[in-house]
């Protein structure tokens, strides 16, 4: 888990949890397409801000739910991103 910074001390529960649904969102997004759209999709590099932006997240142990779904969203990216390099070859 990252330290805790001051912007991050500033973050709502509901701004982390729109946080980890962005990420969720914009990887359900890049892969809906066909095959051939999915391997012209730069998918890591479009996918990486919003992964950082869920890696740096600090969250409250109190909210353990969203711990969760924070790692959640952060496999179901790398699983993708593992597909598109596989697909892409």
């Amino acid at each position: 888990m990252t330290t805790n910074t001051t912007d991050q001390a500033k973050m709502t529960i509901k701004e982390i949890r729109e946080t980890i649904r962005d990420l969720n969102w914009v990887r359900i997004d890049l892969i809906g397409g066909t095959s051939e759209d999915n391997k012209r999709t730069q998918l890591p590099s479009r996918l990486a801000p919003y992964i950082a932006a869920v890696e740096a997240l600090w969250i409250p142990a109190r909210f353990a739910n969203d711990i969760e779904n924070r790692q959640a969203a952060l496999a179901r990216a790398d699983t993708a991103i593992a597909k598109w390099h596989a697909n892409a070859e």
